[in-house]
């Protein structure tokens, strides 16, 4: 990701979160979460239906 991508992040975020939004930071959460994220492949995590048939569906 762009440094400019965490630069507004940590404009848009409100203090004290904002010092998490770090390259590393997010590096070390994404390195820590990728074998839930191989494990439970294909699982959905988000599922909305619309009461006109439309819907979104979120997988890993």
């Amino acid at each position: 990701m762009p440094d400019r991508m965490f630069e507004e992040m940590y404009e848009k975020t409100p203090e004290p979160y904002n010092c998490l939004l770090t390259r590393d930071f997010i590096s070390m959460v994404l390195d820590e979460c990728m074998e839930f994220i191989r494990e439970n492949k294909g699982l959905e995590i988000i599922h909305v239906e619309a009461a006109d048939g439309t819907f979104v569906s979120v997988k890993l």
